[in-house]
């Protein structure tokens, strides 16, 4: 792998380390919530991010032998996607999906998170935003990958709105080929 440039400014806040905690939501399965603030940590010369992970499945078997990760929009969180994993999951009975909410709170409404900040819409702010939010990113899949013991033509990134910028930029940055990168 690659070394990977994140900005000071990210890496001098105060991060705090999460919890797992198990429980079922909304009428389906989720095996597990990480819960926890927005963490950055340096491992093996990458960028991590530790976000509230929501996690489904698999539905089938205890191991997966797929990872679906699902990047939210601006101003949502990663909640309102793992609605659509029982959907996705009947195609990919055995797929794990992670949903993480992204790193900030939404610059632009009360609720909600954001990869990165879209007050300025000139396409150098998007682009900017894009690659300061993408080394944590990477981080992340990379440690999901490593979690459930799965190689990268085993990931499928499913982008929604920003979280399909995010899926589109990061996906042929990562160390290996990807399974594939779907937006919405």
């Amino acid at each position: 792998g690659g070394l990977f440039f994140h900005p000071r400014s990210l890496l001098r806040r105060t991060f705090i380390r999460g919890i797992y905690v198990r429980f079922a939501y909304a009428g389906y399965r989720v095996k597990e919530i990480c819960v926890n603030a927005v963490r950055i940590r340096k491992k093996r010369e990458r960028y991590i991010m530790d976000l509230k992970t929501y996690i489904h499945g698999p539905e089938q078997g205890d191991k997966p032998e797929q990872l679906v990760i699902l990047l939210h929009g601006l101003g949502a969180n990663g909640q309102d996607l793992i609605g659509l994993a029982p959907y996705f999951a009947k195609t990919l009975p055995n797929a794990v999906f992670v949903s993480p909410d992204a790193p900030q709170p939404c610059d632009m409404a009360p609720v909600g998170y954001q990869w990165f900040s879209l007050r300025e819409w000139t396409p150098e702010s998007i682009l900017a935003g894009v690659k300061a939010a993408a080394p944590g990113l990477i981080g992340f899949i990379q440690e999901q990958l490593e979690k459930y013991d799965l190689s990268y033509d085993k990931l499928i990134l499913v982008g929604f709105s920003q979280g399909t910028m995010m899926s589109l930029y990061v996906g042929p940055l990562l160390e290996k080929e990807i399974g594939g990168v779907r937006g919405y």
